[in-house]
């Protein structure tokens, strides 16, 4: 790709690296057409300070951690949820959420390239593969899922930065504090939303010792620290105490399949605990995630989309580039601390690419199940540190941009060819589930972005057929994905899933526990619903509602019956589950 310009026109470089950003940029946009995944719904379902006073779980059997309030660092973020999601509480907003997340942390990483590399060829090579390789697969698809991944690898990219903030002037004492402090905000952000967020507190740990240097920076950086330690073990004991479930032995075992902590807690061995730590070493396992194919996790995306040459196609183009990567992070990383010995200690770039790669390991190697929304923070994180790396001073300039013209090259073509696969397979399917208000077809967890005017009118008519009065704030209705944004604002409200399937534990009458819990009734879409629940209920549109009164009457009768559980017991969906669960209830 040379750098010389034919009749004043753009450089073949420029070519390339505008083609390379805009297809990233073109693969995140067209992920607004991706369904809500469960998971989306979910997270909102469970951070609900800022509305009921107390985060919840999807349920309560767990006991006294089902509800837990939370520590007062974390109280501004709830505050911000409860008001934006009050707000924009329909699909088509979450989904835009997710997309405008993705597309600044997109434009971070450039402008943590303009920061870190001076020379504007190497930038846009470094650009190019860097944008490269977030295109391949699907990872720009998982990108767009508004999870708490987005804002915990938003705020470590501007902790990065901010770190990396005027380094010639890192021994000013007030400029230090501003530093300090900025870090120590951005991480409490990162520590609200998950316990990922306090893994990545690392990062901000390092951050605040290589913002700056000499001993008169020394009290700003260990004050920062301190208190930075502080937060991340008040957090780290909120989440991990709020994940157990002491309440149901059966959704506590449940836990234990999902990482090393719930595992060791629930009486796992140290053969267990090797065994995750061989599996976690592995970063292909992360890359694996975003391979296109025909049976994807929970059907986040459509199943059927992908053959398995495609699949074997773009197997091999994640294998070559992440190949590429993770060979450049280590070699660049032995040269310059061989060169540098004791000084590399001293150069920020490396110790931010370490504390990176650290996080992404320490969690990896934590978790006995990975999903697919997982590769949305791992991949992205590996990728800053790939940077940081690859514009560490020293080396053969010359040289090294000679390898990265021909990487760059190599990437860019991978990049389209994969993302003509990902488009052509797709697009199609994406475009006309985005037209039908409801769950997108052949994919059980996942709600259309369309238009939630029907929704949320069919919700309205249900309720009146059942006399369940509009304009009053009900207190733990059982909803559904498709019902919750229109009942959002109630109190406490119940997810299906925390009673009906998959995540109900211990719970075989959902009628008696609805009953037990004082529920003002349910309003779900009719096909969560089975047996007596939804022969009771009254139908709008695909809509079930059901009134706290006949709730009563429903239990009532089964009272008098010989083993009214085994009524009401309903089957756990079957709809490609797999072997991964489709809500992140543990710390995962």
């Amino acid at each position: 790709m040379s750098s010389l310009r034919n009749g004043g026109g753009p450089s073949a470089l420029d070519i390339v690296f505008v083609l390379t950003a805009g297809g990233l940029i073109l693969s995140i946009v067209v992920g607004i057409l991706v369904p809500v995944y469960t998971d989306e719904t979910g997270w909102r379902f469970l951070q609900r300070a800022g509305i009921d006073g107390v985060d919840g779980l999807f349920s309560d059997i767990c006991g006294p951690t089902s509800i837990a309030v939370p520590p007062i660092h974390i109280w501004p973020v709830r505050l911000f949820s409860a008001a934006a999601n009050g707000a924009f509480p329909e699909p088509i907003f979450v989904r835009l959420a997710g997309v405008a997340c993705a597309l600044a942390w997109l434009a971070l990483v450039w402008l943590l390239l303009r920061r870190v590399e001076g020379d504007s060829v190497r930038r846009k090579l470094l650009g190019i593969l860097a944008f490269a390789i977030l295109g391949i697969g699907t990872l720009p698809f998982a990108m767009v899922l508004s999870r708490p991944e987005q804002p915990i690898i938003l705020t470590t990219l501007l902790i990065v930065l901010v770190a990396l903030w005027d380094p010639t002037n890192r021994a000013e004492p007030r400029l230090i504090w501003i530093k300090v402090a900025t870090i120590l905000m951005l991480s409490i952000v990162a520590q609200s939303y998950h316990m990922k967020g306090v893994l990545y507190g690392a990062v901000a740990l390092v951050a605040m010792w290589a913002c700056g240097q000499g001993r008169t920076t020394l009290v700003p950086r260990f004050m920062g620290m301190l208190a930075l330690v502080t937060t991340m073990a008040a957090s780290a004991h909120y989440w991990s105490s709020r994940m157990s479930c002491p309440g149901d032995a059966k959704l506590a075992g449940m836990f234990a399949q999902e990482n090393v902590a719930s595992a060791l807690a629930a009486g796992a061995g140290v053969s267990d605990f090797a065994r995750v730590l061989a599996n976690g070493i592995d970063p292909f396992g992360y890359v694996m995630l975003i391979l296109p194919r025909a049976d994807p996790m929970s059907n986040w995306l459509p199943p059927d989309q992908f053959t398995i040459m495609q699949s074997l196609i773009v197997y091999w183009l994640l294998w070559a580039a992440w190949s590429f990567a993770l060979a450049a992070m280590a070699y660049f990383t032995i040269l310059f601390v061989w060169k540098s010995r004791f000084a590399a200690l001293q150069e920020p770039r490396l110790l931010l690419a370490t504390a990176l790669i650290g996080a992404c390991a320490v969690w990896a190697i934590s978790q006995l199940n990975r999903n697919d929304y997982e590769a949305g923070h791992i991949l992205p994180s590996l990728v800053v540190a790939l940077l940081l790396i690859l514009t560490l001073p020293g080396g053969s300039r010359r040289r090294d941009t000679r390898v990265l013209r021909v990487s760059a090259a190599a990437l860019f073509a991978a990049a389209l060819a994969s993302q003509v696969i990902v488009f052509s397979n797709t697009l199609p399917t994406l475009w006309t589930s985005a037209q039908t208000p409801g769950y997108a077809p052949q994919q059980p967890f996942s709600v259309s972005i369309a238009d939630y005017t029907p929704i949320r009118e069919a919700v309205t008519m249900a309720m009146d057929s059942a006399g369940i009065q509009a304009g009053v704030t009900y207190k733990r209705l059982l909803v559904d994905e498709l019902t919750y944004p229109a009942l959002s604002h109630h109190h406490r409200p119940i997810h299906q899933l925390g009673v009906l399937r998959v995540w109900n534990g211990s719970v075989t009458d959902p009628i008696a526990y609805l009953v037990s819990r004082n529920s003002d009734g349910v309003v779900t879409a009719c096909r969560t619903l089975d047996g007596r629940l939804l022969a009771a209920a009254s139908r709008a549109e695909g809509i079930c509602a059901i009134s706290a009164t006949t709730l009563r009457e429903l239990n009532v009768r089964a009272s008098t019956m010989d083993n009214p559980s085994q009524l009401e017991r309903l089957p756990v969906s079957q709809t490609n589950l797999r072997t991964r669960s489709p809500l992140p209830l543990s710390p995962h």
